[in-house]
């Protein structure tokens, strides 16, 4: 099984500079076109998910013989670029930088006071992501296919005892299929992607649903679901830790974004999602403002 999944993220690794963003739209811009865009934001969660769903926000210390909780939050910076080799072909990359926080507080002591527990916090890049998207079909309905292959800064296994906070990476192979209906002022969008990961994590299946709407000049409005659902047996995976990478997050989100497209090519962007639920994820909305140059 790891063999074949090494043979597959090589193929992906060729096609990407053959001919093959899960983020990307299900149409290409055309030749010589393309973007660069720059976002920046928050996110932030006091809960998890367990493995029956259930939300959690407070553990034990059984030294301390007290209850503590968790706020576990982010800041992020992403730098995203494409560029339309053709009219049916498009490059595109990604490189996202997040700094993490992890805060934990005993509960409000006699005198009324919360102690720290622990404070970590870290600061990594995620991962450096190149693709390539292209245009299987164009008309009524658009179809493209993506091939992407992200390495990340650092790798390791996910529940590292050697990591205090956090823990290792994964090389990525995502391959997708994203399918668009334009309409006359708004569109409808599915994209389903598949993420081959190392052995130490487990593979994912993305879904990410939209409905857009474009009914005021240079102004653009999305309602957006995602889904992601690992793939493979859990059971032999170790318990939720909430100061460790987990290898097999499930979660579902909902979000919305408002799209301001300028003169000379500036084009503003504000978005917000809120996972709704899952299992074995952190439960976190996440805010995110990006300004970007299309020429």
């Amino acid at each position: 099984m790891q063999i074949s999944k090494i043979i597959i993220l090589a193929l992906i690794s060729f096609q990407l500079f053959t001919q093959l963003s899960v983020q990307a739209q299900a149409w290409t811009g055309g030749k010589g076109k393309g973007f660069v865009k720059l976002s920046a934001g928050s996110m932030s969660g006091s809960s998890y998910f367990e493995e029956d769903g259930n939300r959690r926000s407070g553990l034990y210390d059984s030294l301390a013989l007290s209850n503590y909780t968790f706020d576990f939050s982010g800041t992020l910076m992403t730098l995203e670029s494409e560029y339309g080799l053709n009219d049916e072909l498009i490059i595109f990359s990604s490189m996202p930088l997040i700094a993490y926080t992890l805060t934990e507080k005993f509960v409000t002591d006699s005198i009324g006071n919360r102690p720290i527990r622990k404070q970590l916090s870290r600061t990594l890049l995620s991962w450096f992501g190149i693709g390539t998207r292209y245009r299987l079909y164009s008309g009524p309905l658009n179809a493209t296919i993506t091939g992407e292959f992200r390495l990340p800064a650092y790798t390791g296994i996910p529940n590292d005892p050697a990591e205090e906070f956090l823990g290792g990476g994964s090389k990525e192979g995502i391959i997708g299929l994203q399918i668009g209906i334009p309409f006359e002022k708004s569109w409808l969008e599915l994209h389903g992607s598949l993420s081959l990961r190392d052995k130490n994590w487990n593979d994912r299946f993305f879904i990410h649903a939209e409905a857009g709407f474009s009914s005021v000049e240079k102004t653009a409005l999305k309602f957006f679901v995602d889904i992601q659902q690992p793939l493979g047996a859990q059971r032999d995976l170790p318990e939720f830790e909430i100061r460790k990478i987990y290898p097999a997050e499930f979660f579902t989100s909902a979000g919305a974004s408002f799209t301001v497209n300028l003169p000379d090519g500036l084009t503003f962007e504000a978005m917000y999602n809120l996972r709704l639920l899952g299992t074995n994820a952190w439960s976190i909305g996440t805010v995110m403002l990006s300004a970007g140059y299309a020429f």
